[in-house]
């Protein structure tokens, strides 16, 4: 994916979420690379979220969202 921002190719992951006390990070699939989003999540149940973009230039994550068609 494109950052629309500086239009370089953004790095794909996804977002983990273990019990709330722990931190929310990006973790690059491409990769080793992570990226601590919150220090901790209170209330946030144990999740992961997958086509998650991320720029290290202007340090923007995008979600990648797509609606099923009935």
């Amino acid at each position: 994916m494109e950052c629309p921002y500086c239009k370089k190719v953004m790095k794909k992951g996804s977002i983990h979420c273990h019990n709330g006390w722990s931190p929310m990070i990006w973790r690059s699939q491409e990769d080793e690379s992570t990226r601590k989003i919150q220090p901790w999540y209170k209330n946030f149940t144990k999740t992961k979220l997958e086509d998650v973009y991320y720029c290290s230039d202007c340090d923007i994550i995008i979600k990648k969202v797509t609606l099923d068609k009935e």
